[in-house]
């Protein structure tokens, strides 16, 4: 898929990076903005003219163990994995524009339904920045995002649209870069002693949090089990298959040591859907299960809740452990993580109801909410300002689809949805339909990646993080990609 660097290119750009760090340190902020603009447009103007496909991979090795570095009040890099998103934004924007003779995406790409729902997606963030009630936060998330969507789904497509190029391979680099980060993770914890309470101060200063780090993990746990188990049909030899193996121990491992139940859940709803794939249901199946399940719900509503009132395990109680993680999750009273993700999610919806077809901007939640509290549902760990933020009393809405439905408005919320129910259509049809074993097995392990992570999605939000946008954005891509493919043959 990636070329292997030159060295003057990897000397360059170790010089280039070391140089910056150290004039972010000793220069002002005017300075050090025509730097860094000079620096990334010259960049920007070599790799546009040679392979800029190193610098993915350098991106994708790099997501893992980047780390945020404070620049001027506020104002945080993480580094280095935003400059390299950067710099390929721009390079992406500039071969586009002036270097590509003809238009590199296919209509059939453009046209596809996740395509599609991308561009609603932009459409409706992009509206609610222009109403946003914090207009400078709105942009700099805008311009965030639209780096993430540029690079992680469209230039994903440019690299891997060749019927030879390997597309589990983005997957297995950022899985053996995390390994790193698990490893650091477990002796860390190890020394603080293997108990809940220090799973979050174990991945710092890599992930934010233990929630985001499990995603992560969780994310790519499909691609490796599948590279394990067809390794023979993907094209690896034995010492590969081997160290995938290994692999994926440690990264059970990190899944289990990091105490996340909505991680250890989203992993259980992947493998029931790998069950009624490997028992061949069929697309109308899982939707009529949907219904079913949200009928279930809705009819049942006012019992559920007095189960849930009585239930009274506590996951934050002392040496809390797979018992309590798992018996709280139903805990809407006693346990105050669980009470305060409802704290936020009310919230959310008091804010959709205020501003349902803009929200109040993207990026505002954290800044918009706390006004929105009520005082017989907050608890200890809720927050009444948005700065000096207590560890693990911050966090935004703890749900993907709330916060986009509170910032944003309605439109992107029903984007994301057709991102996630066309995302379940395209992988079903092609690991039924298609001819090819490699496109079976790769939309089949992508798949079950997406729905760990619109699992997790009720209970946390990410995409504002490029750690687990990449993984997101681009398995759509590659979905996107394996699918318009097919549609031409």
């Amino acid at each position: 898929m990636i070329k292997p660097p030159t060295k003057i290119f990897i000397l360059s750009g170790a010089c280039i990076l070391a140089f910056l760090l150290f004039v972010l340190n000793h220069f002002g902020f005017l300075s050090v903005s025509i730097l860094i603009f000079l620096v990334l447009f010259s960049l920007t103007i070599i790799f546009s003219f040679y392979s800029y496909k190193v610098l993915v991979a350098a991106l994708i090795v790099s997501l893992p163990w980047s780390i945020n570095v404070p620049l001027f009040s506020s104002l945080t890099l993480i580094f280095p994995s935003e400059l390299f998103t950067g710099l390929l934004t721009m390079i992406f924007f500039f071969r586009l524009f002036f270097i590509e003779k003809v238009f590199p995406f296919s209509n059939a790409f453009l046209k596809h339904p996740l395509t599609i729902f991308v561009f609603l997606y932009v459409a409706g963030i992009l509206l609610s920045a222009v109403f946003s009630t914090m207009p400078l936060v709105s942009i700099k998330s805008l311009l965030v995002r639209g780096c993430y969507i540029s690079v992680f789904y469209f230039m994903m497509n440019l690299i891997l649209k060749t019927a030879s190029s390997n597309k589990q391979a983005p997957f297995l680099m950022y899985g053996f870069s995390l390994l790193f980060v698990i490893v650091y993770a477990i002796l860390k914890h190890i020394s603080f002693g293997l108990v809940k309470g220090n799973s979050a101060a174990s991945v710092i200063p890599f992930y934010n949090d233990h929630t985001m780090y499990s995603a992560a993990i969780a994310f790519v746990i499909p691609a490796f089990t599948a590279s394990f188990f067809f390794g023979r049909t993907l094209n690896m030899n034995r010492t590969i298959r081997s160290g995938i193996f290994v692999a994926l121990l440690f990264l059970f491992a990190g899944l289990f040591l990091s105490y996340c139940r909505a991680a250890w859940i989203s992993v259980i709803v992947a493998l029931l859907f790998f069950l009624m794939l490997t028992l061949k249901f069929r697309l109308q199946t899982f939707i009529y299960l949907l219904i079913g399940i949200t009928a279930y719900v809705s009819f049942s509503y006012p019992k559920l809740i007095e189960t849930f009132r009585q239930n009274k395990i506590d996951s934050n109680v002392k040496n809390a452990g797979f018992y309590e993680q798992t018996g709280s999750i139903t805990n809407i009273t006693s346990d105050v993580s669980n009470a305060e993700r409802l704290n936020r999610w009310s919230c959310a919806v008091r804010m959709f109801l205020d501003k349902p077809f803009t929200g109040f901007g993207i990026g505002t939640y954290q800044f918009q909410y706390l006004p929105y509290q009520r005082k017989e549902e907050m608890t200890h760990i809720s927050v009444t300002t948005p700065y000096n933020i207590q560890q693990g009393h911050g966090g935004s809405c703890h749900s993907e689809y709330l916060v986009t439905l509170s910032e944003s408005g309605i439109l992107p919320l029903l984007a994301f949805i057709g991102l996630l129910l066309g995302s379940l259509f395209a992988s079903l049809k092609l690991f039924s339909k298609s001819q090819d074993k490699k496109t079976r097995i790769t939309a089949g392990f992508i798949m079950l990646g997406l729905i760990t992570y619109f699992t997790h999605g009720l209970f946390n939000n990410f995409l504002e993080n490029d750690k687990l946008a990449f993984l997101f954005w681009s398995s759509l891509s590659i979905l996107a990609t394996l699918d318009s493919s097919s549609e031409r043959t």
